[in-house]
């Protein structure tokens, strides 16, 4: 039951996206009693929460109810951003085995990324304006109007929807899975380049390479052979289609070559400022949000530093404890090969969910929360398998 809540909270943009001519339906406003009814009715046996994640949204809790008491941000907002935070962290933790993660359950997260990929693609091909509208928000650089396509959500998030499909690069299929994966690939670079968001472009591909170079880190030749036939199918397309890629990506390059550099700017003010105001006791205290709107005339880019802004010294405390603390821990297991290769896209997957928050104000982002759940479920299966591992060694030994 908790792989198809992880998979049915990765749908919530593309759900809300294709019901919006009809009617709002507000799926992530649903989480906490979705968590409650699984809670109530699977029996099988997952990972739990810890006295850590306890205490860690413990900390986060005091911030926001400081932040609550000082007036310095919404009670309904932030009490709904907590509650969706906490059920997506939960869904993910529970999602993964404690045995093992699944090849299915890779092929399940895969699906979600190659139907927002073709979904995407056909919006912006203009297959049914009615039904797969595009808004084109415009902004302007140096006095000249640049326009932007937005679908399912915004542009900078897409990307949180679209990397997924690479998952399954790393377990067997067969070769026509593999074919569609890769029109699933070409479809979502197409997708990020014809939405032009540089970040979205650098982690696709970055996950690309860190999924390709996996089997060899494991050392596993089969995949790896699937792998580079992957790359030669890739290569060939690119080789046969290099006019239209170069027509296409046009405005991305100039995303690329651009001099204005003040979305650039923007994030690097966002991470200074939490530098620089970490260590001063009044900035301990929530500020809100506003308080740097009104400073920079926008919202911070950057997840730690809107957790600092809306919950102060102890929502930061409990947000980095959570997010690093579990980020760091996998990593550690995926370095040293403790946990299998699904295991480490799943770690992989979670690592690319925060770095794209680090320039993101996305501190209570459900799908950064779900990520970061489910890497922190690595952790604990990993521990459970050591452990019970140990135990049969000793009862052996007596």
């Amino acid at each position: 039951m908790w792989q198809w809540l992880f998979v049915w909270l990765m749908f919530d943009s593309l759900i809300l996206y294709l019901l919006r001519p009809f009617f709002f339906f507000p799926i992530n406003g649903l989480l906490p009693f979705l968590v409650a009814f699984a809670f109530l009715f699977d029996k099988s046996r997952s990972n739990k929460l810890q006295k850590n994640h306890i205490l860690a949204w413990f900390l986060i809790a005091l911030g926001l109810l400081l932040a609550i008491v000082f007036h310095v941000e919404s009670a309904s907002t932030v009490s709904k951003q907590f509650a969706t935070a906490v059920s997506a962290f939960i869904i993910g933790l529970k999602a993964i085995n404690t045995k093992a993660v699944s090849d299915k359950f890779l092929k399940l997260i895969s699906l979600v990324g190659l139907v927002y990929a073709l979904v995407c693609t056909a919006a912006l091909l203009g297959v049914s304006r009615a039904y797969l509208p595009v808004s084109y928000l415009t902004g302007f650089n140096d006095g000249v109007p640049v326009i932007r396509a937005e679908i399912t959500t915004d542009q900078n998030y897409q990307v949180f929807y679209l990397f997924p499909l690479l998952l399954s690069l790393v377990i067997k299929q067969s070769m026509i899975l593999r074919a569609l994966q890769l029109v699933g690939l070409i479809a979502a670079l197409f997708v990020i380049v014809r939405m032009e968001t540089r970040s979205g472009l650098i982690v696709m591909v970055g996950f690309a390479a860190a999924m390709i170079f996996l089997p060899f880190w494991y050392r596993r030749a089969g995949s790896a052979l699937y792998i580079i036939l992957f790359i030669i199918g890739l290569v060939m397309i690119i080789l046969i289609k290099l006019p239209l890629i170069i027509e296409i990506s046009q405005g991305m390059v100039r995303r690329f070559t651009d001099s204005d550099l003040s979305t650039f700017w923007g994030r690097v003010h966002s991470l200074t400022y939490l530098f620089k105001h970490l260590f001063d006791p009044s900035h301990w205290i929530p500020k809100g949000q506003s308080y740097f709107l009104a400073l920079y005339g926008n919202y911070p880019h950057s997840s730690p530093t809107s957790m600092y802004l809306i919950g102060g010294i102890f929502s930061l405390c409990g947000w980095a404890l959570l997010v690093f603390g579990s980020s760091i821990a996998s990593i550690k297991l995926l370095i040293k090969r403790k946990v299998d290769m699904n295991e480490a896209a799943i770690i992989l997957g979670a690592f690319s969910t925060l770095v794209i928050c680090l320039t993101l104000p996305a501190p209570f982002f459900e799908q950064l929360w779900l990520w970061i759940g489910a890497s922190a479920g690595v952790v604990l299966s990993y521990n459970y398998r050591r452990e019970k591992s140990a135990r049969n060694k000793k009862e052996k030994g007596l």
